[in-house]
């Protein structure tokens, strides 16, 4: 059992780079090529392709997109046991990352969004976004820097923002303490799969 944590544990350590690589060469693509598909900077997938980097969700959703895969093909999503999550059974990404991703979302065929509750450690800054969809984010602890498309502003807890993500959207924890967001976004995309299978 010990092992095969420690096998588990390693496989999500090193895996997302590599396989990213990976799949951009099998389809015979260049690192530019794939950072113009998902509007994103060469010297960014460089990084990321050789861990130097972490990246967010949204950028990993693009990136997936663009190399026509899910975005299970390089984290593992929790499948859950229903509609209900309960506060006692938390359930998280599977990604090595310094950002925690707990699930919020339930899956069901057609789903519209998806909702995560994510802990950014002190000082940390999200790659830059700009895709398809919305976003909204609520502070519940700390704090957190945002700027959306010219607009900058400093939200505190309890403030909220709701944005679209074609503006372009930076984000950053300025502060030297964990900051706690609820994050909802559209389309929905770690459930992808069970959205498009339903409909064959």
């Amino acid at each position: 059992m010990i092992k095969e944590l420690l096998k588990k544990k390693e496989r999500y350590a090193h895996a997302v780079g590599p396989a990213i690589r990976a799949r951009r060469k099998d389809m015979g693509m260049t690192m530019q090529q794939l950072a113009d598909k998902c509007e994103l900077s060469s010297a960014f997938i460089s990084l990321v392709e050789r861990g130097k980097s972490s990246f967010s969700l949204v950028s990993l959703q693009s990136i997936a997109e663009a190399l026509e895969v899910e975005i299970g093909y390089f984290i593992d999503v929790p499948e859950g046991e229903g509609l209900v999550h309960r506060a006692n059974k938390p359930e998280y990404l599977d990604i090595d990352h310094p950002v925690k991703y707990r699930l919020l979302s339930s899956q069901f065929p057609n789903q519209k969004m998806e909702q995560l509750i994510t802990e950014v450690p002190p000082h940390y800054r999200f790659p830059y976004v700009k895709r398809e969809g919305e976003g909204f984010i609520y502070v519940l602890e700390g704090r957190l820097a945002i700027k959306i498309g010219e607009e900058e502003t400093v939200l505190d807890e309890g403030d909220s923002v709701h944005f679209d993500y074609q503006m372009g959207v930076d984000t950053e924890n300025p502060t030297d303490a964990l900051t706690r967001l609820l994050w909802c976004g559209s389309p929905a995309w770690l459930h992808q799969n069970l959205s498009e299978n339903s409909d064959k």
